[in-house]
């Protein structure tokens, strides 16, 4: 069986859904009153171009003239996208399960995680920081998207999965942000930089083999 989440969880979720979405609506609508509609249009068109091309490098686009915003800026834009769209993704999973052969396979996984973890709850807490640590990877295919997944099949409640996203992805948006205002384009080379992420890859894999130990360790308990 999945872990089901307790009232307090899902009303929690539910909140925190309502003020993520509420809270967009409500910046878009200070920003138009301070800024204008060009503003506007410009956040739009940043944040577009971050979910479809870019990801979190939208944040070095400061660096071109024609961008009013700054790098935090661009980084609070792209850690709200990815609490918005993990969201979006975490309240719809359930359904997606019952999709024919993805949904399956998904269910399958995803309940003998949960087995693993209410048997030894240790282990939850590491499946948790997993997350964290596979949203903070600044490489492609580890962002919120593929981090709702992970959540998901490592049997989190959907209130931990964003929790988790949310701390992962509030990191490498930090990274980003840094690395732009006082690197400016250099930092965008060394996050670009296939060496960084071999280097980014080896500590993931080190980080599964220390887990996997400590698994391992438990069950011969």
């Amino acid at each position: 069986m999945a872990k089901e989440e307790t009232r307090a969880e899902r009303l929690v979720y539910q909140w925190s859904f309502a003020a993520v979405y509420l809270g967009a609506v409500v910046g878009v609508a200070v920003l138009w009153r301070t800024s204008g509609t060009s503003a506007v249009w410009e956040l739009f068109a940043l944040g577009a171009t971050s979910m479809v091309l870019l990801g979190k490098f939208i944040i070095f686009a400061h660096l071109r003239e024609e961008v009013t915003l700054g790098p935090w800026s661009m980084a609070l834009m792209v850690w709200h996208i990815d609490l918005l769209v993990a969201f979006a993704i975490l309240s719809g999973l359930e359904s997606f399960e019952r999709t024919p052969v993805l949904g399956r396979w998904l269910r399958r996984a995803r309940n003998r995680a949960v087995e693993v973890l209410t048997e030894y709850p240790r282990l939850e807490r590491m499946a948790f920081f997993g997350v964290v640590l596979f949203v903070l990877l600044p490489i492609a295919a580890t962002g919120a998207v593929s981090g709702c997944f992970a959540a998901r099949i490592l049997g989190l409640t959907r209130l931990a999965g964003i929790l988790a996203i949310a701390v992962g992805s509030a990191g490498t948006a930090s990274i980003f942000a840094v690395l732009a205002a006082f690197l400016g384009e250099r930092g965008e080379q060394i996050l670009r930089s296939p060496v960084l992420t071999a280097f980014m890859l080896i500590v993931f894999a080190v980080f599964a083999r220390v887990a996997y130990l400590k698994v391992k360790a438990l069950l011969k308990k």
